[in-house]
C-alpha cells in the first residue's frame, strides 16, 4: 500500500480512513469519511460520511454529507451535494446474468483483485465550476461540462454540455444558463484558472453580479492583464 502525503495544515477529523492518498494544503475530511487511492488538492472541503475512491479533486471544491465520489476526475470550484454518487460501475445487461463476477470471485473463491476491466473503464469527468444537486447520480464515463448544472435527483447517463441545466430520470438539458456568446466568452475566459489571489480580489463581479455584457467585458479585462503580465 502507497503511503499517504496529508499537509500538516489539513483537518482531519473523527473516525477518518485515509489510505494511499494525498491531501492538500488547508482541506479538510469530514467524519466518518473514506479517501482510497486519491489525490485532494488544497482547499478542498469533504464532508461527513463521504467516500472517495481512485479519484482526483481539484482546488475549491465541496461535498455536501453521504457523497460517493468513484473513478472520477473533478475540477475547480464545483459544488457537489449531499447524498451524490459520482462515477459507480454500471452493471452489463447483455449477458446470462448481471450480477458482478468480481464479487462472485470475492465471496466463493475470496479472490479480491479486481479485473483489469475495472481499472481501465473510462473515468467520470466533472469539469469546472459544476453544481451537482442533492441526490444526482453521475454515471461512470460522464463527462460533466463547464458551469453545468445537474438538477436534484437526476441520473446521468450521457456527457453534459458546458453550461447547461440537466435534470430528471434520465437527465434531459432544459436549458442553458446563459446565450452561446457568453458562454463562449466565459469558456476563453476561464477564470477558475486565476490566481486565487485575483479572484479573491475580484468577488463582487463573480460571485454577486449577474452576468451580462459588461460583465464579459470586465472578465476579459481581467484576463487579459493575466495573459500580459
Amino acid at each position: 500500500m502507497a503511503e499517504n502525503f496529508i499537509h500538516q495544515s489539513v483537518k482531519i477529523y473523527l473516525e477518518t480512513d485515509i489510505r494511499s492518498s494525498s491531501i492538500g494544503e488547508n482541506s479538510s475530511i469530514g467524519d466518518h469519511s473514506q479517501v482510497h487511492s486519491s489525490k485532494i488538492a488544497p482547499y478542498v472541503a469533504i464532508n461527513k460520511r463521504n467516500l472517495i475512491q481512485k479519484s482526483d479533486i481539484d482546488s475549491l471544491t465541496y461535498t455536501g454529507v453521504n457523497t460517493i465520489i468513484k473513478h472520477a476526475e473533478i475540477g475547480k470550484f464545483c459544488s457537489i451535494s449531499w447524498n451524490v454518487s459520482i462515477g459507480g460501475k454500471n452493471h452489463s445487461f447483455d449477458l446470462a446474468t448481471t450480477h458482478s463476477r468480481w464479487w462472485f470471485q470475492k465471496l466463493y473463491s475470496g479472490i479480491s483483485e479486481k479485473p483489469t476491466e475495472y481499472e481501465s473503464s473510462p473515468k467520470c469527468s466533472i469539469q469546472n465550476d459544476v453544481w451537482i444537486a442533492a441526490h444526482a447520480i453521475i454515471n461512470r464515463g460522464v463527462t460533466i461540462g463547464h458551469g453545468a448544472i445537474i438538477g436534484a435527483g437526476a441520473v446521468v447517463t450521457k456527457d453534459v454540455e458546458p453550461y447547461t441545466i440537466v435534470a430528471g430520470v434520465p437527465a434531459k438539458p432544459i436549458r442553458k444558463r446563459f446565450p452561446e456568446h457568453i458562454i463562449e466568452s466565459l469558456l476563453e475566459i476561464k477564470w477558475w484558472d486565476w490566481p486565487l489571489e485575483v479572484i479573491k480580489s475580484n468577488l463582487e463581479l463573480i460571485y454577486a453580479t449577474k452576468v451580462d455584457e459588461s460583465v464579459i467585458e470586465k472578465l476579459k479585462e481581467i484576463a487579459k492583464n493575466l495573459k500580459d503580465a
